[in-house]
């Protein structure tokens, strides 16, 4: 939207400057430069203006009162200006929209790939949520298990592509180091990661007992109520992200000067922390509960 808008204000700045060469010619020449001035804005290091034009078109032509000489170079110029900001505007794709991406296919699968790692989190997250109960079967515990796997081939899914596009596509290394929503975006996910510790442990290690042959009790009502609350806690931590990544693509709170490894050390000890605290508290909870401790015989009976 904001190359689209770029290119108008070019075909409206260039035509009304051709006018103005036309009128003016009419008039006494006095040569007085061409001054060029382009929005500096902080969606890149680039102007506006060469984010959205090739090379020597003039977004904006300031007169200082004073007429500009016949100069028929720089009329061809201001022609070709309209030339390309016109074929720009019909075919939907600036000049410069390839030359931003050196292969945009490449660029096309990554963010596809990311886009399918965050919706398939979404759908093992709720999948989860909804099977989860007390006194679950087997099988029910296996379908838990399934979306488990489908949630973590998810989540390497969109971290790969994420740094792939962080550091080669999109807007590149340069722009997102400096973004302190993107920081908090990734914070986000190192929260949601440790956060998916403890379900994950509590299901893997009950699964891995039962091909062991061993025979289990359901869970207890304290792990699925903390489990139902660490889950939801996963799905309040995904929502955050799209909302960051919004507010980031569109430059929010951007600093040239900004410290990225305070990024850094944000997004580790979020991950670490959280990593630490739910994976342990699964370990410890498991073993207070008695969630692999087999049944005896008489109980075996009883087990849905």
């Amino acid at each position: 939207m904001l190359r689209f808008l770029c290119l108008t204000v070019s075909v409206l700045q260039t035509s009304k400057s051709s006018l103005a060469f036309q009128t003016l010619q009419r008039s006494q020449p006095r040569t007085v430069p061409l001054v060029t001035r382009s929005v500096q804005h902080p969606f890149t290091e680039t102007s506006c203006m060469k984010m959205c034009q090739p090379k020597g078109v003039l977004t904006e032509v300031t007169n200082n009162n004073d007429t500009i000489s016949n100069n028929n170079g720089t009329r061809q110029t201001h022609k070709l200006a309209v030339a390309l900001a016109t074929v720009g505007i019909v075919l939907g794709t600036p000049t410069t929209a390839l030359a931003a991406t050196a292969d945009p296919v490449s660029s096309a699968v990554l963010a596809w790939l990311h886009f399918l790692g965050i919706v398939g989190i979404a759908g093992g997250l709720i999948t989860e949520r909804l099977v989860l109960k007390k006194n679950m079967s087997v099988d029910e515990e296996n379908i838990i298990n399934a979306a488990d796997l489908i949630y973590g081939l998810s989540a390497f899914s969109m971290l790969v592509s994420g740094y792939f596009r962080t550091t080669g596509f999109a807007k590149g290394w340069e722009y997102y180091q400096h973004e302190p929503i993107f920081w908090l975006k990734m914070s986000s996910v190192a929260v949601l990661g440790g956060l998916s510790f403890f379900p994950a442990i509590v299901f893997f290690r009950r699964d891995m007992a039962r091909k062991e042959g061993q025979t289990l009790p359901p869970l207890s009502d304290a792990l699925v109520d903390r489990c139902s609350t660490i889950i939801n806690a996963e799905i309040l931590a995904l929502l955050t992200i799209p909302l960051f990544a919004s507010l980031m693509a569109r430059g929010v709170l951007y600093m040239d000067n900004f410290p990225w490894p305070l990024g850094v050390g944000l997004y580790v000890v979020s991950l670490g922390g959280a990593g630490f605290k739910y994976g342990k508290e699964a370990f410890d909870m498991m073993e207070s509960e008695g969630a692999l401790v087999p049944v005896t015989a008489e109980d075996d009976t009883n087990t849905p």
